[in-house]
């Protein structure tokens, strides 16, 4: 505890926390992406081409949002 009453939560003990949710994911999401992949799959590939559409115009305005400035 601190010298406020609060307790502290060690740098070992956050790691330990995130190790322990990677391999929960881990072990949870191939089986999960398997049942998705295979039940949902013409869905999935039926979205692709618009996915690119739409990923195109977000490309540029992240991409080209820094021209011009700072000449």
């Amino acid at each position: 505890m601190d010298s406020n009453g609060e307790r502290k939560i060690s740098t070992r003990s956050k790691k330990r926390d995130l190790l322990f949710a990677a391999m929960g994911l881990g072990v949870l999401a191939p089986p999960i992406l398997t049942y998705l992949w295979t039940s949902h799959k013409d869905h999935i590939l039926g979205l692709l081409p618009w996915a690119l559409v739409l990923l195109c115009p977000i490309m540029h305005l992240f991409l080209h949002g820094k021209h011009g400035k700072g000449h």
